[in-house]
């Protein structure tokens, strides 16, 4: 595999900052009565499959206490696509993009400016 070598020093800042933006999109959600729980791994698998690259990324994991997987552990789907899951209504996936927009709105488009932490 080719590129640049990544110093782990270098992942540190833009590691926090994807973590606190996925963290203020669950509070964004759970405001909202989308979800109870999240789970924010750091899976970068896929990117390794053939014609994929490596890169930082964080998955949220809402979870529901009404859901058939509540308290259990998440179990990653073999390939994209194969997770078995429903996504979020379109009614609800417009809420969540508003709501989404005006938490994040002021904001400039560089850096993730520190927000409130999560609960």
């Amino acid at each position: 595999m080719g590129g640049r070598t990544v110093r782990r020093d270098d992942l540190v800042e833009p590691a926090a900052a994807t973590f606190e933006l996925a963290a203020r999109v669950c509070q964004v959600m759970e405001r909202l009565g989308l979800a109870d729980w999240f789970n924010l791994p750091a899976n970068g698998n896929w990117g390794l499959l053939p014609g994929g690259s490596p890169h930082l990324h964080v998955h949220i994991y809402a979870r529901r206490r009404s859901g058939k997987t509540w308290a259990q552990p998440v179990e990653l789907p073999k390939a994209p696509g194969t997770f078995g899951f429903e996504p979020l209504a379109e009614t609800d996936r417009a809420r969540l993009a508003a709501a989404i927009s005006e938490a994040f709105s002021g904001e400039s488009s560089g850096r993730v400016q520190p927000g409130p932490r999560p609960r």
